[in-house]
């Protein structure tokens, strides 16, 4: 995803993922998700992806 709809996203308090590899020989591809994801300003509390078990639970039952 462009880093400037990752800033759109937050501000419409969307929780965003950062993509992970799709097999062993992809792995070196998450640096540029990475990357964006600095580059826009996402911090560990709005990434999706870095939230544990029960975050993710206490965010879901949040949006009901």
């Amino acid at each position: 995803m462009n880093w400037r709809y990752i800033r759109f996203a937050l501000k419409k308090g969307v929780m965003i993922s950062i993509p992970d590899a799709h097999s062993i020989k992809e792995i070196d591809n998450i640096r540029w998700g990475i990357a964006a994801a600095r580059k826009a300003g996402l911090t560990k509390d709005r990434t999706w992806n870095a939230q544990s078990s029960n975050e993710i639970k206490r965010w879901i039952a949040a949006k009901k």
